[in-house]
């Protein structure tokens, strides 16, 4: 469940590994490419659980955690696409915390999931609505990559400074764009 973390799947966080042997054995908690998978416990207060992730592809066997549900969808009028971007959506999430139970911990139920209401658009719209998410998605990535980059940068130029590599009075700022 620790895999599932910020929407994302991270398995350099802790991952435990089990032989493929226990895949064979266990066939219905195999997770394959293109499942949507969300963890269901976290902390009370906090937004740390609730948290979908479409699965990529793997080298590895994954396995359903009891506290991962495995979201299948059922009704051929919604697209998988536009209900992940729905499921991540913060009108989804104001209404999906305050069902989960716990003092400390926060248990979201299957059953009570089940319940909650979902919009749909007609699968033109929706179609169009998960292509937008989509197109900033890669917009958020490449933003981060950029940020990345410039990060490097400075800490590279604020180095040099600090060791008198590079000196402010040689340093052009009309050259800066």
């Amino acid at each position: 469940m620790g895999n599932l973390y910020q929407n994302t799947l991270d398995l350099n966080r802790n991952p435990i590994f089990y032989p493929d042997s226990f895949a064979d054995a266990h066939k219905r908690f195999v997770l394959k490419e293109g499942d949507m998978v969300m963890s269901l416990t976290g902390t009370s207060g906090k937004e740390d659980f609730g948290f979908t992730v479409r699965l990529p592809k793997t080298e590895r066997a994954l396995l359903l955690n009891q506290r991962v549900t495995r979201i299948d969808i059922t009704d051929v009028r919604l697209q998988k696409d536009f209900a992940q971007h729905f499921l991540l959506s913060r009108k989804f999430l104001d209404y999906l915390y305050p069902t989960a139970k716990g003092m400390k911990q926060a248990n979201l139920s299957t059953n009570a999931m089940k319940k909650l209401k979902v919009v749909l658009p007609d699968e033109d719209e929706q179609a169009e609505i998960a292509t937008c998410f989509k197109s900033l998605d890669r917009k958020i990535v490449v933003a981060g990559q950029k940020r990345d980059q410039l990060q490097d940068l400075f800490r590279t130029l604020l180095h040099e400074l600090m060791t008198a590599k590079t000196r402010v009075s040689s340093v052009k700022f009309s050259d800066f764009k």
